[in-house]
């Protein structure tokens, strides 16, 4: 409903958050549950979709924000020491099994006691960024190629394909390595 004052104003694009449904508490975007699903706090696909339209008509572009990094917080956590924990990754969609993720709280030379990221140098402490979690969220292992493969066809069929997106915000680049964001962009 705001799309006239946006173009009014000599936008010629909007870029809005990750639309993908997310685990309780995650109205925002970053806590991913089902990539295949929208955020209700975002409306319907329909409604989506009716946005990527309306915006095409006027000659201006949509940009998704995505999250490669991770999936949501959940309150499914397994405790199973003093400060390590295990997530129930059934809820997850599409990844739903523990061998889609790292074991985070296997790198104790470089995570923190509770599994995350403890030193964001990227000079000394490249592996702990890639392999932790970012504020202990489940850090997917994109150098298992289903998980990879599966990223990529995400992004090409749902957010390009029927989402209409025409450009992407990628979220926690860092985080990710560098290996998957090469295979990312030879995507087509």
């Amino acid at each position: 409903s705001k799309l006239d004052y946006i173009e009014g104003m000599g936008y010629d694009a909007i870029w809005i958050s990750p639309v993908i449904a997310n685990t309780e508490n995650g109205y925002h975007g970053y806590w991913a549950k089902n990539l295949n699903e929208i955020n209700e706090y975002f409306g319907t696909e329909d409604d989506l979709i009716a946005l990527a339209n309306e915006l095409h008509e006027r000659d201006m572009l949509l940009m998704i924000d995505v999250v490669i990094n991770h999936m949501g917080q959940t309150d499914a956590i397994l405790p199973t020491a003093d400060y390590d924990y295990a997530y129930d990754y059934s809820e997850f969609v599409p990844f739903d099994n523990e061998d889609y993720y790292h074991d985070s709280c296997s790198y104790t030379t470089i995570c923190d006691k509770y599994c995350s990221i403890g030193d964001f140098n990227f000079y000394t402490n490249i592996e702990g960024i890639e392999k932790c979690r970012l504020a202990g969220l489940p850090d997917l292992d994109q150098s298992n190629a289903n998980v990879s493969s599966a990223l990529c066809d995400w992004v090409k069929d749902y957010v390009q394909d029927k989402w209409m997106a025409d450009a992407l915000r990628l979220d926690t680049i860092p985080e990710v390595a560098i290996e998957h964001w090469e295979a990312f962009l030879s995507e087509d």
